[in-house]
């Protein structure tokens, strides 16, 4: 049973709900099958999903916290660095450096720009280092010339990490498709 069923099944237990009946499937495998690929594939969903209230940089820091390697290259010393110095990369590399003491915010709560918080949600998936991204529209909200760098980016990725990269894109440039 996925941690998504026994989660949906603590909350309507809480709601007063006697049971859960259903299946999870992740594309065209079931929670078992797909058990095997933990941590492998990620998913950057066309929307955001952020506690609103935590800043840029707090958010930089959880998300690196749970994927520093268990191995750490040869020229860093302890897991904190690493995992500082892949947070100062990834922020700066999408450049929203400057943002991290401001809120990621919602639509309730005041934060960054949507084009901004569009940057953490990459960035944020970056951060797992997965074998498979998939990124769902991952474009929207942001200007032309960042969409641009951003797919550029995605392509060197795959070319010099030897990840595999599915992408859906709305509206897209020919400059976005050429190699």
């Amino acid at each position: 049973m996925s941690v998504l069923v026994l989660f949906i099944e603590m909350i309507l237990t809480i709601l007063r709900y006697t049971q859960v009946d259903g299946e999870v499937h992740y594309g065209s495998l079931d929670a078992k099958e797909a058990q095997q690929y933990h941590g492998s594939i990620v998913i950057n969903n066309e929307e955001e999903v952020f506690y609103p209230t935590l800043t840029v940089g707090q958010t930089m820091d959880f998300a690196t916290r749970l994927n520093v390697p268990n191995t750490l290259p040869k020229d860093v010393q302890d897991p904190e660095e690493h995992r500082s110095k892949t947070r100062s990369f990834l922020m700066e590399s999408m450049g929203i450096a400057h943002t991290k003491d401001t809120k990621v915010g919602d639509a309730f709560v005041r934060g960054v720009s949507g084009g901004e918080r569009k940057r953490v949600s990459i960035i944020e998936t970056l951060a797992t280092r997965s074998s498979v991204m998939c990124w769902d529209n991952s474009t929207r909200g942001l200007d032309a010339s960042t969409a641009l760098e951003y797919t550029r980016a995605l392509r060197s990725m795959t070319d010099t990490m030897g990840m595999a990269t599915i992408v859906t894109l709305y509206q897209v440039s020919h400059k976005h498709l050429r190699r």
